[in-house]
């Protein structure tokens, strides 16, 4: 089917634009009006001219619905959709895109050139009026004389007029212009058209240049910004086009076969080609279409290469276990599954010199010519021959032994957790850390040198002292701790919330260092994995950043960014600063640059010549750096009380206290506790956690603690429960809560399957449930439902919820996963049914797009009692907001718009709509207080369990609707236990 296919009805445009399309002839047409490309279905339909006003437009867009068609889009001036209820109507059609030209940022020339008066102001309420109603707005510019236009101030225009621009496209009209209209010679415009298409990338709107945009490759081209903008198949010359043909300076040109040269427009103004710039040889760049850029290397590059000590060799990328932060996918580099691919690179690398080899995975056990390949390499005289493993499959002597004979010397044995409860959250398996541990116990027995490699994320950091106890008092120093932050690549961006900011990690890794520093056990803080030395203090030189340096500079430096002021760091040539994602997440204001003289050659040399140390008598004297002040060397004590900043929510003088007994101790677990302590009326009783004795209490100091939540619920005389808990264990908790009578407040999502969400609708008979669905408890969000459950608003005819999410945020997936794309829609989707009747909702259509990421997210649904639903995801939008508008009859419309912690209620009043902000309030502190009142009356739950289901439902659905996006057909296969399986 054709990506994208424009058709004319030849609609007769408002408007007397030379410059437009709208006199072009229709498209072939069948008997009854309608073009034949509309009825062979596609990606996208795009309406051009003034479409929507030809007779035969409402049937040829009924047979484009009946075609299935991806996307229909109308390319309109705006002078009939300036109304919001025209605009309505359009999106009710099926049209879910639009293309508006702006001529100018001036509405003197943009109204002379449209031949009307008020044209510009017209288009910009259209704009608005379209993107309120749902629809994408693109714009197009054509390129006009810079003293009729400043191309980079038509694009701000048009984004000061909508939330999101979704495209920009610049243009040469193709039919001959008016003197005053004449195409500008490309060198009188190419800043100009620089600084907008600079703009686009800022505001994150689409641009690219397509052959019928007349925008020859030698105008913008040779600037390497703009080369990967055109779109043409650089292995074939381009096809002659109507319009288009070479100019005199085209004759030398190095890309004249794929380039169709200036079009008739362009040379009636300049005959002689004036303002092209031939190419005198093919730009890389502009040839790399729809491909990978290839890596610049630079002679610092290929020196650090040189000087790579180790080599990473991978039978397979699959693995065992499903670790959710798994750092191998389908693009990994160094993958030789056939062993006559093995042997002859490993043969290579022993020519080369090559003394460290590293088999790594996926997990390389999983190879039965492992052994083999161990051999080969110590027979040709490669030193070490290093092991990257789980150990769960190499469990025994019996399969360690064949292992050391080869030739094995050392193993990398991945262990990310002190125990086998919390060792399940990483590797979502049951049964595997006992495995990996007396794996670790056999390869020692056989002479194997063995190090573990611990993994820290926003799960297990708070265990860091209490994991370095484990391995040191297990092993002593005979296994050394490889201490590595998690890397937010492949799977780790698709559970982005695994990766905290290292700065709340280091209070418990100081403490994990300090350990291990007084008992002699060798440890090392990765540099590469994403620590860099600056955050270790006096603990510096344990980083191993001066040693892996060349790898680093060789192979993580275009992954990775300094920030602005590592360039007076003493560390800076040898540190490559930290991951993109993590800098774009969290961004540089952790970093503080060491002060003193860079690290002579031979000072280097040294250090990367001779082990880390174990205690601080051995530390080399240049790497003696003074201790982080701003960061506590002890993880932080309990917040102290705070006066509540909200609005009075249920009462003002609770009649009694009510205690909640907390099941959980996460990072959720503690936010929600803060926001229990402020809700009048409520105190927290006790927190049960399977590992919450096992680091230091934080929040939890002042209350009863226990690891089985059975035994604190006898103690603590709890009258409501909060399951906090990750989500595979909701179930299980809110099981034994409702089994007492209970009522229970439940983190959202409700279950881990829809099965369990299920069980827990049925359990809620016992006692009342409610769904941590914080965001329904914001004051604006309370005020709209109250506006909709009160009667004054009428019938709900459609409700939609927007998000806008910024790249790099906490809100905004990372990557095509279905995890974290199933979490932002979890969310959204409860938002949008809190606006319709309780009940299931049916999807009807996806719309998606972004390559690596999701950078839009439409949804359409029929939700309960007949009304219609769209949730739309932005992903690429400069400003957080989120947005529910609700309409109803007689054109009555009711939104409830927030950014950041503004919150406004825009609604109809005789006069108009009206935008009314709303006091500031806690979300999760109205959420408390109204779970109070249920534990209290045990009246109807505010959002009970069949609300969490629905959203699931709702969210299970989109997200196997995408499934094209988020499955990838090579992604290496994982193992999860059963029960673990999300």
């Amino acid at each position: 089917m054709p990506a994208l296919t424009h058709v004319h009805l030849g609609g007769r445009c408002d408007l007397r634009c030379t410059v437009c399309d709208c006199h072009e002839a229709p498209s072939p047409c069948d008997a009854q009006g309608v073009p034949h490309a509309v009825r062979q279905g596609g990606d996208r339909l795009v309406f051009r001219g003034e479409a929507a006003a030809s007779p035969a437009f409402h049937r040829t867009l009924e047979r484009a619905m009946e075609a299935a068609w991806g996307e229909v889009w109308v390319r309109t001036s705006g002078q009939r959709f300036a109304e919001p209820d025209e605009a309505l109507k359009l999106y009710d059609r099926g049209v879910r895109g639009v293309i508006v030209p702006l001529f100018s940022q001036s509405p003197t020339v943009h109204d002379r050139v449209a031949g009307r008066e008020g044209a510009m102001v017209t288009a910009l309420r259209a704009m608005r009026s379209l993107a309120t109603a749902g629809m994408s707005v693109a714009v197009e510019t054509p390129i006009l004389p810079a003293r009729l236009q400043d191309p980079e101030a038509v694009v701000r225009l048009a984004a000061r007029a909508v939330p999101r621009i979704a495209s920009a496209r610049f243009y040469l009209p193709m039919a001959p212009q008016p003197a005053v209209l004449a195409p500008p010679t490309w060198d009188s415009v190419r800043d100009g058209l620089s600084r907008a298409l600079a703009a686009c990338d800022a505001l994150g709107v689409a641009t690219a240049f397509h052959e019928f945009d007349a925008v020859p490759l030698c105008a913008l081209g040779h600037d390497e910004a703009h080369q990967r903008r055109y779109r043409f198949d650089p292995r074939r010359p381009a096809r002659a086009r109507d319009g288009f043909a070479h100019a005199p300076p085209c004759e030398t040109c190095a890309v004249k076969a794929h380039c169709l040269g200036p079009n008739a427009a362009y040379t009636a103004a300049h005959p002689n080609g004036e303002g092209l710039a031939p190419f005198t040889s093919k730009p890389r760049a502009l040839f790399e279409q729809r491909t990978t850029p290839r890596r610049e290397w630079n002679d610092g590059h290929r020196e650090a290469a040189s000087k790579a000590i180790n080599r990473v060799l991978r039978p397979t990328v699959h693995c065992n276990q499903d670790c959710p932060f798994c750092s191998a996918n389908e693009t990994t580099e160094n993958v030789y599954r056939r062993p006559d691919e093995m042997f002859r690179q490993i043969s290579r690398m022993a020519r080369a010199g090559v003394q460290y080899i590293s088999f790594s995975g996926g997990e390389p056990t999983l190879s039965k010519d492992l052994v083999h390949y161990i051999r080969v390499a110590s027979r040709l005289g490669i030193r070490d021959v290093e092991l990257v493993t789980n150990g769960a499959l190499i469990d025994s002597p019996e399969k360690v032994k064949p292992l050391a004979e080869a030739g094995l010397k050392k193993a990398f044995v991945s262990l990310h957790a002190h125990d086998e409860v919390l060792s399940r959250r990483a590797t979502s398996k049951v049964g595997d850390w006992e495995r990996s541990v007396r794996a670790i116990h056999c390869m020692l027995d056989a002479g194997v040198c063995v190090d573990v490699n611990h993994v820290i994320t926003a799960v297990n950091y708070p265990y860091l002292p209490r994991f370095a106890d484990f391995v040191s008092g297990t092993w002593g120093g005979r296994v050394g701790i490889s201490f590595a932050f998690v890397t937010p690549q492949f799977k780790a961006l698709e559970n982005a919330a695994l990766v905290p900011r290292i700065s709340e990690v280091m209070p418990y890794l100081h403490k994990a260092m300090t350990l291990l520093e007084s008992r002699g056990s060798p440890f090392v803080v990765g540099s590469r994995q994403g620590i860099p030395p600056c955050f270790l203090g006096e603990f510096t030189a344990w980083s191993d950043f001066v040693k892996t340096s060349p790898q680093a500079l060789a192979d993580d430096e275009p992954q990775k960014t300094r920030g602005p002021a590592c360039a007076s760091c003493r560390f800076n040539a040898l540190c490559v600063g930290l991951w993109k994602p993590y800098a774009a997440r969290y961004g540089f204001d952790e970093l503080r640059p060491v002060q003193g003289a860079p690290l002579t050659p031979d000072e280097v040399a040294f250090i990367s010549e001779n082990m880390t140390p174990t205690r601080f008598d051995g530390v080399h004297p240049a790497l003696v750096t003074p201790p982080r002040p701003d960061l506590s060397v002890s993880p932080p004590e309990p917040e102290p009380p705070r006066m509540p900043r909200r609005l009075a929510v249920l009462r003002a003088e609770p009649e009694r206290t009510v205690r909640l007994a907390m099941l959980g101790s996460g990072p959720h677990a503690q936010r929600l506790s803060r926001a229990l302590r402020q809700t009048p009326g409520l105190a927290l009783a006790g927190v049960a956690s399977p590992h919450l004795l096992d680091r230091d209490p934080g929040p939890f100091a002042d209350v009863e603690r226990d690891r089985d939540p059975d035994a604190l619920l006898d103690r603590v005389s709890a009258d409501g429960v909060v399951v906090a808990s990750a989500t595979v264990a909701h179930h299980a908790l809110a099981e034994r809560a409702l089994s007492r009578g209970l009522a229970t407040l439940i983190e959202k999502p409700l279950a881990r399957t829809l099965d369990e969400a299920r069980s827990l609708v049925a359990l809620s008979e016992r006692a009342p449930v409610m769904v941590a669905h914080s965001m329904l408890f914001s004051p604006g969000m309370r005020a709209l439902r109250a506006r909709l459950s009160d009667g004054s608003f009428g019938r709900v005819l459609r409700a939609s919820l927007t998000r806008r999410m910024v790249p790099g945020s906490g809100d905004a997936p990372m990557a095509w996963g279905r995890d974290g794309v199933y979490q932002t829609l979890y969310h959204a989707a409860y938002l949008l049914l809190s606006a319709a009747p309780r009940g299931e909702a049916t999807v009807k259509r996806v719309e998606a797009r972004g390559a690596s990421r999701p950078e839009m997210i439409r949804v359409e649904v029929a939700l309960p009692s007949g009304v219609a639903g769209e949730i739309v995801l932005d992903g690429a939008a400069t400003t957080a907001v989120d947005e529910l508008s609700v309409s109803g009859e007689h054109g009555k419309r009711l939104a409830w718009v927030r950014e950041g912690a503004d919150e406004t209620l825009v609604h109809d009043t005789p006069q108009g709509e009206r935008a009314t902000s709303i006091e500031r309030g806690s979300d999760a502190e109205g959420m408390f207080a109204a779970f109070r009142e249920l534990v209290v009356t045990r009246g109807e739950s505010p959002v009970p369990a069949r609300d969490g289901l629905a959203a699931m439902l709702l969210a299970t659905a989109v997200v196997d609707a995408l499934a094209e996006h988020i499955q990838r057909p090579n992604a290496p296969k994982h193992v999860a236990s059963p029960a673990l399986r999300s």
